[in-house]
Protein backbone atom coordinates (compact mmCIF):
# COMPACT_ATOMS: atom_id res chain seq x y z
CA UNK A 1 0.00 0.00 0.00
CA UNK A 2 2.82 2.42 0.87
CA UNK A 3 4.51 1.93 -2.49
CA UNK A 4 1.23 2.49 -4.31
CA UNK A 5 0.52 5.66 -2.32
CA UNK A 6 3.95 7.07 -3.11
CA UNK A 7 3.54 6.18 -6.79
CA UNK A 8 0.17 7.93 -6.99
CA UNK A 9 1.56 11.03 -5.28
CA UNK A 10 4.51 11.15 -7.65
CA UNK A 11 2.18 10.83 -10.64
CA UNK A 12 -0.46 13.37 -9.60
CA UNK A 13 1.67 15.79 -7.51
CA UNK A 14 -1.07 16.85 -5.07
CA UNK A 15 -0.59 19.94 -2.93
CA UNK A 16 -1.95 18.08 0.09
CA UNK A 17 -3.15 14.54 0.84
CA UNK A 18 -6.00 13.59 3.15
CA UNK A 19 -6.07 10.12 4.71
CA UNK A 20 -9.46 8.90 5.90
CA UNK A 21 -7.59 6.40 8.08
CA UNK A 22 -4.39 7.67 9.63
CA UNK A 23 -2.00 4.71 9.36
CA UNK A 24 -1.58 4.78 5.56
CA UNK A 25 -0.13 8.27 5.98
CA UNK A 26 3.01 6.56 7.23
CA UNK A 27 3.84 6.01 3.55
CA UNK A 28 4.88 9.68 3.38
CA UNK A 29 7.35 9.68 6.26
CA UNK A 30 10.34 8.47 4.25
CA UNK A 31 9.26 10.06 0.96
CA UNK A 32 11.45 12.83 -0.39
CA UNK A 33 9.52 16.06 -1.05
CA UNK A 34 6.34 14.56 0.42
CA UNK A 35 3.35 16.93 0.39
CA UNK A 36 1.69 17.94 3.66
CA UNK A 37 -1.06 15.62 4.82
CA UNK A 38 -4.17 15.58 7.01
CA UNK A 39 -5.80 12.60 8.69
CA UNK A 40 -9.10 11.45 10.12
CA UNK A 41 -9.27 8.92 12.95
CA UNK A 42 -11.75 7.43 15.38
CA UNK A 43 -9.28 6.42 18.11
CA UNK A 44 -5.63 6.16 19.08
CA UNK A 45 -3.64 3.18 20.22
CA UNK A 46 -3.51 4.81 23.66
CA UNK A 47 -7.34 4.97 23.70
CA UNK A 48 -7.59 1.27 22.97
CA UNK A 49 -4.95 0.23 25.48
CA UNK A 50 -6.38 2.28 28.34
CA UNK A 51 -10.13 1.96 27.81
CA UNK A 52 -10.42 -1.56 26.42
CA UNK A 53 -7.38 -3.21 27.98
CA UNK A 54 -6.29 -5.09 24.89
CA UNK A 55 -2.58 -5.19 25.73
CA UNK A 56 -1.70 -5.07 22.03
CA UNK A 57 0.76 -2.19 21.78
CA UNK A 58 3.84 -1.29 23.76
CA UNK A 59 4.76 2.25 24.80
CA UNK A 60 7.32 2.58 21.95
CA UNK A 61 4.67 1.45 19.46
CA UNK A 62 2.29 4.11 20.73
CA UNK A 63 5.10 6.65 20.43
CA UNK A 64 5.50 5.67 16.77
CA UNK A 65 1.83 6.50 16.22
CA UNK A 66 2.27 9.79 18.10
CA UNK A 67 5.26 10.72 15.93
CA UNK A 68 3.23 10.07 12.79
CA UNK A 69 0.31 12.19 14.00
CA UNK A 70 2.58 15.06 15.07
CA UNK A 71 3.60 15.45 11.43
CA UNK A 72 0.04 15.94 10.19
CA UNK A 73 -0.98 19.45 9.16
CA UNK A 74 -4.48 18.88 10.52
CA UNK A 75 -6.03 16.01 12.51
CA UNK A 76 -9.76 15.29 12.40
CA UNK A 77 -10.78 12.98 15.26
CA UNK A 78 -14.39 11.82 15.29
CA UNK A 79 -15.00 12.52 18.99
CA UNK A 80 -13.84 14.30 22.13
CA UNK A 81 -12.73 10.88 23.35
CA UNK A 82 -10.23 10.59 20.51
CA UNK A 83 -9.25 14.27 20.63
CA UNK A 84 -8.53 14.08 24.37
CA UNK A 85 -6.10 11.25 23.69
CA UNK A 86 -4.32 13.19 20.93
CA UNK A 87 -3.67 16.04 23.36
CA UNK A 88 -3.26 14.23 26.66
CA UNK A 89 -1.51 11.06 25.52
CA UNK A 90 0.43 12.25 22.47
CA UNK A 91 1.04 15.92 23.14
CA UNK A 92 -0.55 17.10 19.89
CA UNK A 93 -1.13 20.86 19.67
CA UNK A 94 -4.91 21.45 20.04
CA UNK A 95 -4.64 24.18 17.39
CA UNK A 96 -4.17 21.45 14.75
CA UNK A 97 -7.17 19.39 15.92
CA UNK A 98 -10.79 19.78 14.86
CA UNK A 99 -13.47 17.23 15.75
CA UNK A 100 -15.29 16.02 12.66
CA UNK A 101 -17.98 13.52 13.70
CA UNK A 102 -19.53 10.87 11.48
CA UNK A 103 -22.01 12.62 9.18
CA UNK A 104 -24.98 11.68 7.03
CA UNK A 105 -27.08 13.05 4.20
CA UNK A 106 -30.01 13.98 6.41
CA UNK A 107 -32.38 14.56 3.50
CA UNK A 108 -32.32 10.83 2.71
CA UNK A 109 -34.14 9.93 5.93
CA UNK A 110 -37.94 9.68 5.93
CA UNK A 111 -40.46 10.78 8.57
CA UNK A 112 -41.51 8.24 11.16
CA UNK A 113 -44.74 6.33 10.60
CA UNK A 114 -47.18 5.19 13.26
CA UNK A 115 -47.87 1.49 13.69
CA UNK A 116 -50.01 -0.87 15.74
CA UNK A 117 -48.63 -3.13 18.43
CA UNK A 118 -45.81 -2.77 20.96
CA UNK A 119 -42.85 -0.42 20.43
CA UNK A 120 -40.31 -1.52 17.84
CA UNK A 121 -36.65 -1.68 18.86
CA UNK A 122 -34.05 -1.91 16.09
CA UNK A 123 -30.57 -3.40 16.43
CA UNK A 124 -28.10 -2.88 13.57
CA UNK A 125 -24.68 -4.52 13.51
CA UNK A 126 -22.92 -7.10 11.41
CA UNK A 127 -20.67 -8.26 14.27
CA UNK A 128 -23.61 -9.58 16.28
CA UNK A 129 -21.73 -10.70 19.37
CA UNK A 130 -19.35 -7.73 19.70
CA UNK A 131 -22.23 -5.30 19.23
CA UNK A 132 -24.15 -6.93 22.10
CA UNK A 133 -26.88 -8.60 20.06
CA UNK A 134 -27.16 -11.79 22.15
CA UNK A 135 -27.62 -9.78 25.34
CA UNK A 136 -30.37 -7.71 23.76
CA UNK A 137 -32.12 -10.88 22.63
CA UNK A 138 -31.99 -12.20 26.21
CA UNK A 139 -33.59 -9.02 27.53
CA UNK A 140 -36.35 -9.05 24.92
CA UNK A 141 -37.10 -12.70 25.54
CA UNK A 142 -36.82 -12.31 29.32
CA UNK A 143 -37.77 -9.24 31.40
CA UNK A 144 -39.09 -7.31 28.36
CA UNK A 145 -41.06 -10.22 26.85
CA UNK A 146 -44.37 -9.18 25.33
CA UNK A 147 -43.68 -5.47 25.84
CA UNK A 148 -41.70 -4.70 22.68
CA UNK A 149 -40.65 -6.17 19.33
CA UNK A 150 -36.99 -6.46 18.36
CA UNK A 151 -35.92 -6.03 14.73
CA UNK A 152 -32.40 -7.30 13.98
CA UNK A 153 -30.51 -6.02 10.92
CA UNK A 154 -27.30 -7.99 10.49
CA UNK A 155 -25.48 -10.10 7.91
CA UNK A 156 -24.06 -12.25 10.71
CA UNK A 157 -25.50 -15.81 10.62
CA UNK A 158 -25.60 -15.73 14.44
CA UNK A 159 -28.15 -12.93 14.20
CA UNK A 160 -30.82 -15.05 12.54
CA UNK A 161 -32.71 -15.42 15.81
CA UNK A 162 -36.29 -16.68 15.95
CA UNK A 163 -38.84 -15.80 18.60
CA UNK A 164 -42.33 -14.39 19.17
CA UNK A 165 -41.01 -10.88 19.84
CA UNK A 166 -38.15 -10.90 17.31
CA UNK A 167 -37.80 -10.39 13.55
CA UNK A 168 -34.39 -11.09 12.03
CA UNK A 169 -34.15 -9.25 8.71
CA UNK A 170 -30.67 -10.40 7.75
CA UNK A 171 -28.80 -8.00 5.53
CA UNK A 172 -30.89 -5.00 4.46
CA UNK A 173 -29.70 -2.68 1.65
CA UNK A 174 -28.92 0.74 3.06
CA UNK A 175 -31.51 2.52 0.91
CA UNK A 176 -34.21 0.16 2.16
CA UNK A 177 -33.03 0.51 5.73
CA UNK A 178 -33.46 4.28 5.83
CA UNK A 179 -36.53 4.47 3.58
CA UNK A 180 -38.61 1.51 4.77
CA UNK A 181 -37.41 0.04 8.06
CA UNK A 182 -36.21 2.91 10.25
CA UNK A 183 -39.42 4.97 9.84
CA UNK A 184 -41.31 2.07 11.45
CA UNK A 185 -39.02 1.91 14.49
CA UNK A 186 -39.55 3.56 17.87
CA UNK A 187 -36.01 3.32 19.27
CA UNK A 188 -32.58 1.81 18.69
CA UNK A 189 -30.51 -0.26 21.10
CA UNK A 190 -26.77 -0.88 20.70
CA UNK A 191 -25.27 -2.58 23.79
CA UNK A 192 -21.90 -2.77 22.07
CA UNK A 193 -18.84 -4.04 23.93
CA UNK A 194 -16.27 -2.34 21.69
CA UNK A 195 -16.87 0.68 19.49
CA UNK A 196 -15.49 4.11 18.71
CA UNK A 197 -18.03 6.39 16.96
CA UNK A 198 -20.64 4.10 15.37
CA UNK A 199 -22.20 5.59 12.24
CA UNK A 200 -25.39 3.66 12.92
CA UNK A 201 -26.10 5.90 15.92
CA UNK A 202 -25.92 8.96 13.67
CA UNK A 203 -28.41 7.23 11.38
CA UNK A 204 -30.69 6.72 14.37
CA UNK A 205 -30.53 10.44 15.16
CA UNK A 206 -31.28 11.30 11.53
CA UNK A 207 -34.31 8.97 11.71
CA UNK A 208 -35.55 10.67 14.93
CA UNK A 209 -34.97 7.57 17.05
CA UNK A 210 -33.98 7.72 20.71
CA UNK A 211 -31.09 5.40 21.49
CA UNK A 212 -30.08 3.14 24.35
CA UNK A 213 -26.36 2.45 23.97
CA UNK A 214 -23.17 1.64 25.81
CA UNK A 215 -21.27 4.39 27.58
CA UNK A 216 -17.92 3.96 25.87
CA UNK A 217 -15.64 5.35 23.17
CA UNK A 218 -16.98 8.40 21.37
CA UNK A 219 -20.64 7.42 21.76
CA UNK A 220 -21.36 10.23 24.25
CA UNK A 221 -20.74 12.75 21.44
CA UNK A 222 -23.46 11.13 19.33
CA UNK A 223 -26.05 10.18 21.97
CA UNK A 224 -26.70 13.02 24.39
CA UNK A 225 -27.38 11.15 27.60
CA UNK A 226 -30.79 12.03 29.03
CA UNK A 227 -31.67 14.22 26.03
CA UNK A 228 -31.51 12.19 22.81
CA UNK A 229 -31.11 8.80 24.44
CA UNK A 230 -29.81 6.91 27.44
CA UNK A 231 -26.28 5.60 27.95
CA UNK A 232 -25.71 2.56 30.15
CA UNK A 233 -22.71 0.88 31.74
CA UNK A 234 -21.63 -1.88 29.38
CA UNK A 235 -21.41 -4.38 32.27
CA UNK A 236 -24.86 -3.61 33.70
CA UNK A 237 -27.80 -5.56 32.30
CA UNK A 238 -29.95 -3.78 34.88
CA UNK A 239 -29.11 -0.33 33.49
CA UNK A 240 -29.94 -1.36 29.94
CA UNK A 241 -33.19 -3.04 30.95
CA UNK A 242 -34.22 -0.01 33.02
CA UNK A 243 -33.46 2.37 30.13
CA UNK A 244 -35.38 0.26 27.62
CA UNK A 245 -38.29 -0.08 30.04
CA UNK A 246 -38.41 3.67 30.52
CA UNK A 247 -38.68 4.29 26.77
CA UNK A 248 -41.11 1.41 26.20
CA UNK A 249 -43.49 2.80 28.80
CA UNK A 250 -43.28 6.47 27.78
CA UNK A 251 -44.28 7.29 24.18
CA UNK A 252 -44.01 11.03 24.87
CA UNK A 253 -40.46 10.60 26.14
CA UNK A 254 -39.57 8.63 23.00
CA UNK A 255 -40.97 11.42 20.85
CA UNK A 256 -39.14 14.18 22.75
CA UNK A 257 -35.84 12.32 22.69
CA UNK A 258 -36.27 11.49 19.02
CA UNK A 259 -36.83 15.13 18.15
CA UNK A 260 -33.85 16.15 20.27
CA UNK A 261 -31.75 13.58 18.43
CA UNK A 262 -32.77 15.04 15.06
CA UNK A 263 -32.03 18.61 16.19
CA UNK A 264 -28.59 17.45 17.30
CA UNK A 265 -28.09 15.72 13.94
CA UNK A 266 -28.91 18.92 12.04
CA UNK A 267 -26.34 20.86 14.07
CA UNK A 268 -23.55 18.28 14.27
CA UNK A 269 -24.01 15.53 11.66
CA UNK A 270 -25.17 17.14 8.41
CA UNK A 271 -22.75 15.87 5.77
CA UNK A 272 -23.03 18.90 3.49
CA UNK A 273 -21.99 21.24 6.28
CA UNK A 274 -19.44 19.04 8.05
CA UNK A 275 -17.48 17.90 5.01
CA UNK A 276 -17.67 21.23 3.16
CA UNK A 277 -15.99 22.90 6.12
CA UNK A 278 -13.43 20.11 6.31
CA UNK A 279 -12.54 20.46 2.62
CA UNK A 280 -12.15 24.24 2.98
CA UNK A 281 -9.80 23.70 5.90
CA UNK A 282 -7.71 21.14 4.03
CA UNK A 283 -7.40 23.53 1.08
CA UNK A 284 -6.25 26.27 3.44
CA UNK A 285 -3.70 23.91 5.01
CA UNK A 286 -2.36 23.13 1.52
CA UNK A 287 -1.59 26.80 0.96
CA UNK A 288 -0.20 27.16 4.50
CA UNK A 289 -2.95 29.64 5.34
CA UNK A 290 -5.19 29.50 8.38
CA UNK A 291 -8.81 28.87 7.42
CA UNK A 292 -11.06 31.48 8.98
CA UNK A 293 -13.62 28.81 9.82
CA UNK A 294 -11.13 26.53 11.52
CA UNK A 295 -12.17 26.05 15.15
CA UNK A 296 -9.34 24.40 17.08
CA UNK A 297 -10.23 21.74 19.58
CA UNK A 298 -10.56 22.87 23.18
CA UNK A 299 -9.34 20.05 25.46
CA UNK A 300 -11.99 18.70 27.81
CA UNK A 301 -9.78 16.17 29.56
CA UNK A 302 -6.34 14.65 29.51
CA UNK A 303 -5.10 11.13 29.15
CA UNK A 304 -3.44 9.16 31.91
CA UNK A 305 -0.84 7.55 29.67
CA UNK A 306 1.57 9.91 27.93
CA UNK A 307 3.21 7.95 25.13
CA UNK A 308 5.65 10.77 24.44
CA UNK A 309 7.47 9.82 27.61
CA UNK A 310 9.98 7.02 27.61
CA UNK A 311 9.42 4.06 29.97
CA UNK A 312 10.77 4.83 33.45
Amino acid sequence: MGADIRRQITEHAPEIVHFASHWPSGALLDMADAPPFTVSLDCTRANIERDFGFGIWTLPEMEREAELLRRAARIYPMSHWAADSLVGDYGIDPARIRIIPPAQNLTAFKPKRSHDGPPNIVFIGNDFVRKGGPRLVEWVQGPLAGRCHLHIVSADPLAMVRGPDITAHGRVPHADLIARLLPKMDMMCLPTELDMSPHVLVEAAAARLPVVASRLGGIADIVLNGRSGILADIDSDAEFIAALTQLIEAPDLRRRMGEAAFRHARIAFDADTVYSQMIDEIRAAASMQDAAIFAPYVPQGVGVLNASRQPG
